[in-house]
């Protein structure tokens, strides 16, 4: 009875630290994805309402210093969660400096130019990005030792019923 009890409390150990190891991966996907995400909303306003903020109404304004603010910590969040050599924070720190120089309009930055440039930028972020925000390696409780431990446990247990 206390080898069943031991070898129950190791896989309920097991399992408690698999689903930790995958909590762990999930919020790291939610944290990487949102930074991704938030120079995704920085290109879009920009398609959306332009660069020439003189033209811009009060809300789209109130939006536009949501969307800075909130670019801005997905940048400073950016040099904590990816690797330095990927470069991401350098690539999102370059996506607002092409933002920020084209506000507002010149001829020397006309709206075709910085959205080339910061297109081009985001298709380098969503290439560096990419191998952090895919979710294959994610097992949880369903991996291939758990269920080796279920089997031999049933496999032992059914085996000591047939015995009496």
């Amino acid at each position: 009875m206390t080898i069943i009890l031991s070898i129950l409390g190791a896989i309920f150990v097991y399992i408690q630290i698999e689903i930790s190891s995958a909590n762990l991966k999930l919020a790291l996907y939610d944290k990487r994805l949102k930074i991704y995400e938030s120079a995704v909303s920085l290109y879009q306003f920009l398609m959306k309402n332009g660069y020439d903020v003189k033209n811009h109404t009060e809300e789209i304004k109130k939006s536009r210093e949501n969307i800075l603010e909130e670019f801005t910590t997905a940048w400073r969040h950016s040099q904590v969660l990816f690797n330095r050599k990927d470069e991401i924070d350098k690539q999102m720190n370059t996506i607002l400096n092409y933002f920020i120089s084209a506000t507002p309009p010149s001829p020397q930055n006309n709206f075709t130019s910085i959205h080339t440039k910061i297109e081009g930028e985001l298709l380098i972020l969503q290439s560096s990005v990419s191998k952090y925000i895919h979710f294959d390696t994610v097992y949880g409780w369903k991996s291939r030792l758990l269920e080796t431990c279920k089997s031999l446990l049933c496999k032992y247990l059914c085996d000591k019923d047939s015995l009496k």
